[in-house]
């Protein structure tokens, strides 16, 4: 199994029911402090991290998953700054987000698991 095939599992089998379960809580107005100071140290940890890898990238000239990186800093990471941040009365339409996401994630990597494996 590549790194690539362990990236779409753990999309598909960790972070897409971690984002929908995340989704539920909001919804239900459930989210704890800890689960929020969570988040926003994962959004600033994956901030660095696909920074960096933007970085390893552009210095090999091998900048094919450059957009993913980038819809990772641009958009997941800071509605989890968001989300972590505001904790208690996150508007809908954020959780929303959220939920799409969850969704697009695992089309996503379950199309690309299938394809290449």
């Amino acid at each position: 199994m590549n790194e690539h095939s362990i990236i779409n599992l753990l999309h598909i089998f960790l972070f897409f029911p971690a984002l929908c379960y995340l989704y539920y809580l909001g919804l239900k107005k459930r989210l704890n402090s800890t689960i929020c100071r969570i988040l926003l140290a994962v959004a600033i940890i994956g901030i660095l991290y696909h920074a960096f890898l933007i970085k390893q990238r552009l210095d090999t000239k091998e900048t094919n998953y450059i957009w993913v990186n980038l819809i990772h800093i641009l958009i997941v990471f800071p509605l989890f700054l968001y989300i972590g941040y505001k904790c208690e009365g996150i508007k809908r339409p954020f959780l929303e987000m959220l939920l799409i996401l969850a969704f697009s994630a695992l089309g996503y990597h379950a199309f690309n698991f299938i394809r290449y494996n």
